[in-house]
């Protein structure tokens, strides 16, 4: 008998990872991922990103990290990065001064809009699919402090305020040729009109840059880049 096929819904997920967490030992990593779950946590509660009834967002832990899927809301994951990337950076300052240097940790963040599945018979909510994959490669190309995005979440985020967040739109690559990949970076304005930065503006080394002005003319079009980084990265195989 044919097991039933799960419908697929839209979703916006925001992969984090925990940059260097093999390298720490045992005990650290048990504090360290108890306290970016309590961190988290906080930013959701704290900022109104969470829907309740839905359990939305759904918090999926990953081992070295965890993914958020974000059912409702386009805008949530990238809200929650910049709170996220905020609430660290007092976290990690107040670690070095009560000098528990083993707790500091950094992030790298990924975020794509796509597919997911629900993954039943398992509780908490867990969820499955493509857009979880994409989003985890997005934020592997990413180094400490990254938050990168991917073509599919630029398309929700085009036209809105957050426009202007999203930088070298064609000049990334994810490893393979897939799609653009976006550094995100820069102002995003708070409710009481302060604004908070949060990214990093180097460019990720993970990620294999194109110079636009070295492609034949044939492939400048953007329906035809990632055909043409997969022929060049194929050229230079051994």
């Amino acid at each position: 008998m044919k097991s039933p096929k799960r419908k697929e819904k839209d979703a916006h997920v925001l992969f984090i990872d925990i940059v260097g967490f093999s390298l720490r030992g045992m005990g650290e990593q048990q504090i360290i991922i108890e306290n970016l779950i309590k961190i988290v946590k906080n930013v959701l509660k704290r900022y109104n990103l969470v829907v309740k009834k839905d359990s939305d967002p759904a918090l999926l832990p990953t081992g070295d990290g965890m993914a958020l899927v974000f059912q409702t809301d386009d805008q949530a994951p990238l809200k929650c990065a910049w709170f996220l990337a905020k609430s660290l950076k007092r976290y990690n300052k107040k670690a070095k001064k009560e000098e528990k240097l083993q707790e500091q940790f950094q992030i790298r963040m990924g975020i794509h809009s796509g597919k997911v599945r629900r993954v039943r018979g398992l509780k908490p909510i867990n969820f499955a699919g493509p857009a979880l994959n994409v989003a985890q490669r997005v934020m592997s190309c990413g180094g400490p402090g990254h938050i990168l995005a991917s073509l599919g979440y630029w398309n929700r985020l085009r036209g809105l305020p957050y426009e202007s967040l999203f930088k070298d739109e064609e000049d990334y690559f994810v490893k393979g040729g897939m799609e653009p990949v976006y550094n995100l970076h820069g102002l995003i304005p708070f409710n009481d009109s302060r604004q908070i930065s949060a990214g990093k503006s180097e460019k990720p080394e993970k990620i294999f840059f194109v110079n636009k002005t070295s492609i034949p003319k044939q492939y400048r079009d953007r329906s035809s880049l990632a055909f043409f980084h997969y022929q060049l990265l194929n050229s230079l195989k051994p």
